[in-house]
């Protein structure tokens, strides 16, 4: 039955096709479906809901060094259907990846036709491990599945229109690399690609100035190009401040694109890396076996070898795929080296998407590519199924093995996500903030498995859970002292022993708040931080007060008349708080104070 495959018609084939993108469908859903948000995705949802997903400022923001307003609106609007909740995530994943195969298919239709060899290509792409991030991780999902619709579509294009000089192609491919451009950063290396991949063709059509035609034959669709990566440029440059920008070293680079090409890029050609390693709060970091990268650069190699001394114009093809690859890892370099741990970027898997289509085409050129001698013509471009009985097995047996390493590598990528609780937290949260009433409830850092707190003050409940549209409103300051626990409850809490104010120099009073601004001394100085303040105190009238810790921001804070405890979240350091009298007239005593962290009771 596998040495039938060479023997399909064009119909069968797209059938074959057809079937092979359900089967992807269907690993696609069952990933989506094992998945919840993830620390990523609850920055981007809070952003649009304390603005609008059309407002300037969520739209046109710096994101993290990224300028993509596309990826923005997307996620706006489909949180906009049901807000932190994950299937509406899980179902647009799908819908995403149904188009990006759908893309790719057509993109090896204009380079190989519906031939049988078609499959092979069209199966990596679909299957490869390299698109694991974007199948699971939301925030990486708007990035990178448009960059993919929108790779496969501009290379179609560009091929057709330097065929054709159809003016339609001209039009849709500068359209799709401009929408690109909105969501992904990376859409800088399409119309590069596209261009080399056009001068491919031409060199294994017997064209010996491959570069000079490639560029007649597409001049409008190149200066076009250019003209929308100049004006990406002007909006990326007037809105992403340059130390949003990684400050990595050329050696922080090297290293990084080197981790990402043999941990990640090479194991993925084979469908791995099989293996991975994950931390509470943190995403699957690749760890494939030694014995697997050492097949899968001995395959590499002799894959490489092979077609290179029997194809005409494959040597240009295995320089093409390593230096887009090389390119797309030297842009995340620039970008994370040296901002984050290096060691995450480059084996997340979030950022091959790209890669994982550019290997697919290459994989299509070299099937392509026609068999002989480069300097004795133009050799037949056709491509038979081999009929010598093992040659017949092998390729199929071959693909049969890459879908089922692929498919390990998947299930151990979930498996390795189970360590997060972000959907647990947020289902929780969900149902005690919806009975919590309308009491305002203490601003609060969610834990670090959830949102880490380097984030601040993104990682605040204010601004992580803002997208819920059933909860009490987060405020400052708060008689009332109630926290979200680690497991996302609401609970009474307390302010655990931290430091605290010392004793005032006013007998029955502590410190006195009158005309003038009072210091109150802490016990010892505390480090910089988001810290809760609980005072008791007196006053004789309602009004307000200012307070201060060190040189942090003041927070202006309700004050009632009477005999009253008080809990405020105040940022700052050092060893005194400043109150400030903000009511004329008022008079009130501090008692008593503690600074510390908030903890359920």
């Amino acid at each position: 039955m596998l040495g039938r495959l060479g023997e399909l018609t064009g119909r069968q084939v797209l059938v074959a096709a057809g079937l092979l993108v359900v089967a992807h469908l269907a690993v696609r859903g069952w990933i989506a479906a094992s998945r919840d948000f993830y620390g990523d995705d609850l920055l981007i949802a809070g952003r649009a809901a304390l603005t609008s997903p059309f407002s300037g400022d969520y739209l046109f923001g710096d994101f993290d060094g990224q300028f993509m307003p596309g990826a923005f609106l997307l996620a706006g609007l489909v949180d906009q259907v049901a807000p932190l909740q994950w299937w509406p995530e899980a179902v647009a994943l799908v819908v995403l990846a149904a188009l990006a195969a759908l893309a790719v298919l057509r993109l090896l239709r204009t380079v190989l036709g519906d031939t049988p060899r078609l499959l092979l290509p069209l199966g990596f792409f679909l299957f490869s491990p390299l698109s694991l991030g974007p199948s699971a991780w939301w925030a990486s999902a708007i990035n990178s599945l448009p960059l993919q619709i929108g790779l496969a579509w501009f290379v179609a294009d560009a091929i057709v229109f330097c065929r054709t000089g159809r003016k339609r192609n001209l039009a849709t491919g500068l359209l799709v690399l401009a929408l690109t451009y909105c969501f992904y950063l990376k859409a800088v290396l399409i119309a590069p690609l596209a261009f080399a991949t056009v001068a491919v063709l031409l060199l294994m059509d017997g064209e010996r100035r491959v570069l000079p035609v490639a560029w007649q034959q597409g001049r409008q669709l190149w200066l076009g190009s250019i003209a929308v990566t100049v004006g990406w440029l002007w909006a990326y440059l007037a809105v992403v401040p340059s130390e949003s920008v990684g400050s990595a070293t050329p050696r922080d680079v090297a290293e990084l694109a080197w981790s990402g090409l043999t941990e990640a890029v090479l194991p993925g050609l084979v469908g791995g890396p099989w293996q991975w390693t994950s931390e509470p709060g943190s995403v699957p970091i690749a760890d494939p076996p030694l014995a697997l990268l050492l097949a899968a650069m001995a395959l590499v190699g002799v894959a490489a070898w092979h077609t290179s001394t029997t194809r005409r114009g494959a040597t240009a093809v295995w320089v093409l795929a390593g230096l887009h690859t090389a390119a797309g890892l030297v842009l995340v370099g620039i970008g994370r080296a040296g901002v984050i741990d290096d060691s995450i970027p480059p084996l997340a898997f979030r950022h091959y998407a790209g890669d994982a289509v550019a290997l697919a085409l290459a994989g299509a050129l070299l099937l392509r590519a026609p068999a002989g001698d480069p300097g004795r013509g133009p050799a037949r471009v056709g491509w038979t199924m081999p009929t010598d009985t093992r040659r017949r097995v092998l390729v199929p047996l071959a693909a049969l093995l890459f879908v089922a390493s692929s498919l390990v590598s998947t299930a151990t990528y979930l498996q390795a996500w189970g360590s997060s609780r972000v959907g647990d937290y947020l289902a929780n949260a969900r149902s005690s903030l919806a009975a919590a009433g309308s009491e305002p409830l203490l601003d609060q850092a969610v834990p670090p498995d959830v949102l880490w707190p380097l984030a601040y003050p993104n990682n605040m409940a204010s601004r992580a859970l803002a997208a819920l549209p059933d909860r009490p409103e987060f405020v400052s300051s708060t008689t009332d002292l109630r926290v979200l626990d680690e497991d996302g409850e609401l609970r009474p809490g307390v302010v655990q022993p931290g430091v605290f104010v010392a004793p005032g120099p006013v007998e029955d009073c502590g410190y006195l708040l009158g005309p003038d601004d009072v210091g109150l001394l802490l016990e010892q100085p505390v480090f910089d931080w988001a810290w809760t303040l609980q005072i008791t105190y007196v006053s004789d009238r309602a009004g307000t007060l200012g307070i201060a810790l060190g040189l942090g921001q003041p927070i202006t804070v309700p004050i009632a008349q009477g005999s009253n405890q008080l809990f405020v979240s105040v940022n700052g350091g050092g060893a005194g708080l400043q109150l400030t009298r903000q009511t004329p007239g008022m008079a009130l005593c501090v008692t008593s104070g503690l600074i510390g962290n908030v903890a359920p009771e």
